[in-house]
């Protein structure tokens, strides 16, 4: 854990940052980093979320990076959760003195990239960082990303939807919500083997989770 003037870093390897407190994480931090350095001509992958009743999430990607339009984003009905590809104009030690650029992943929870290994050029590097957040606007070619974001879940917004959801629950049209997994979830999602819904203290197992199964766990009579 690092504290500079503007933040505390949490830095992990491998596993590591499932243990952060996901609490604790500011929203949208990667996400608001890659679409300000990002070389818009070298994006080697995209995952993203489609706003539909089928909370469907696609990822694509390329080894050598394509231009962001190759990848046909639907520019108002997907959310881009994580984008990776190459950064131009960011001082960072993997750069210096080196003729290859620093690859980088931004995802709404995270970065991840190659950082100096001394606590001088690690504190240079996060500087970098900060550098590139503070920027006014994204880069043209990748600011609808930022421009289409989930909302912060402790906003009187996301308090109000929450509202209508738990109307929408008891209501006839019910059926028209479906699951979608969350951003954090998503990468061991497809390896779990079954799933628990716990209520009240009591839980049931299942093989596959749809909605039905949350809806039997909530809806009263």
């Amino acid at each position: 854990m690092v504290r500079t003037k503007v933040a505390i870093y949490r830095l992990a390897y491998g596993m590591g940052h499932l243990m952060i407190d996901p609490a604790r994480i500011d929203p949208g931090f990667g996400i608001e980093f890659a679409v300000r350095c990002l070389d818009d001509e070298r994006i080697t992958k995209v995952r993203r979320q489609l706003m539909d009743a089928r909370g469907r999430a696609n990822e694509n990607s390329v080894t050598s990076g394509k231009h962001i339009r190759g990848f046909g984003i639907e520019q108002f009905g997907e959310i881009v959760s994580q984008i990776s590809g190459r950064i131009t104009g960011v001082p960072l030690t993997f750069t210096k003195d080196r003729k290859r650029a620093a690859h980088v992943t931004g995802s709404d929870r995270s970065i991840k990239l190659q950082l100096g290994s001394t606590a001088v050029s690690l504190m240079n590097d996060l500087q970098s960082i900060e550098e590139v957040c503070v920027r006014p606007t994204p880069l043209p070619e990748l600011g609808f990303i930022s421009q289409i974001r989930p909302i912060d879940p402790k906003s009187e917004r996301a308090a109000r939807l929450g509202m209508l959801f738990d109307g929408a629950l008891g209501g006839e049209d019910a059926n028209r919500i479906a699951l979608a997994v969350p951003s954090e979830c998503r990468d061991h999602f497809g390896l779990a083997e079954s799933f628990k819904v716990t209520l009240a203290g009591s839980a049931e197992m299942y093989d596959e989770l749809g909605f039905d199964q949350l809806l039997k766990a909530v809806k009263h009579d």
